[in-house]
């Protein structure tokens, strides 16, 4: 009953530009037949009173609203309103809700889902700077079990212990997922992201090089790869995926890439070195000491 009150109130609001222009005939109508019985009616004569009095009645009549029904949005307060005070532990048919709770709470679903959810737990802590500790229980809670080298839980740990200051067990966490397989690009990015912080652009490159290689050389990569390899002033590395952006990315593709290598269009740099030769020249310029940073 409430889903067919949302219907109607939908219609209601749909039929509100129809209602405004009625409304307006409406009132012109009212208005000249007012007019009418003000410039024809004779106060001497009880017949022409009378008519006027039958026009203006007629002209009301015909502009009443005929709706029998409150508004919609009322109507569907009552029934969510009655539902709420009568049936309130039942919102949902049991027939209905049943096999769901068996699936969440039972079997190796329920013990998934469980750890998935305490992983979200200690994340939704961290982003959103809520009690450490309990993030750290709820994390340790998502890496208890069968799926305990999922890349969701082992990230979600891996925030936290990186939240505090445990950098070197962020990374053992990531570590595990990945050797696990199938981690995604989040926690190889990461975990780069960590080594490049750390100072480690070794470690970084080769995190890149692994992902490049585990998700077939995705075009999306491209820009990451450039940052993680013009920080570690490897300029060959960066020639060789600005040239993958190049060949195979739109416009706005080359744009981020370019911006990643830290080439400036309105420069020249990108046009006029032309590809490989500008990015050298601007690692050339770093690695002298001269441009800009």
């Amino acid at each position: 009953m409430a889903s067919v009150m949302e219907i109607i109130e939908a219609q209601e609001v749909n039929a509100a530009a129809v209602d405004a222009e009625r409304d307006k005939l409406y009132q012109q109508r009212v208005t000249g037949s007012l007019m009418d019985a003000v410039t024809t009616t004779n106060p001497n004569d009880t017949t022409s009173i009378v008519g006027a009095v039958a026009g203006l009645t007629s002209a009301l009549v015909s502009g009443t609203d005929k709706k029998t029904h409150r508004p919609a949005a009322e109507r569907k307060a009552d029934v969510l309103s009655y539902i709420k005070q009568f049936h309130n532990e039942h919102r949902r048919r049991p027939f209905a809700a049943e096999p769901w709770d068996a699936q969440l709470n039972t079997s190796d679903s329920g013990q998934m889902f469980a750890q998935y959810r305490a992983s979200a737990e200690a994340r939704r802590a961290v982003f959103t700077g809520g009690d450490l500790n309990a993030a750290a229980e709820d994390a340790k809670k998502g890496v208890a079990g069968a799926f305990s080298n999922d890349a969701y839980p082992r990230l979600a740990y891996s925030e936290v212990q990186l939240k505090q200051g445990e950098r070197d067990k962020a990374l053992e966490n990531l570590e595990l997922t990945m050797k696990a397989g199938h981690a995604p690009w989040h926690v190889y990015r990461s975990y780069a992201d960590m080594q490049l912080a750390a100072g480690n652009s070794a470690k970084a490159m080769q995190t890149v090089e692994d992902a490049d290689r585990q998700f077939g050389q995705p075009l999306g990569i491209a820009p990451y790869a450039i940052k993680v390899y013009r920080t570690a002033n490897n300029s060959e590395k960066v020639d060789y995926y600005m040239e993958r952006c190049r060949n195979g990315g739109s416009r706005a593709h080359i744009k981020v890439c370019e911006t990643a290598a830290g080439l400036e269009l309105d420069s020249g740099s990108s046009q006029s070195g032309g590809g490989a030769a500008g990015v050298r020249g601007f690692f050339g310029n770093i690695i002298s000491g001269g441009g800009n940073r």
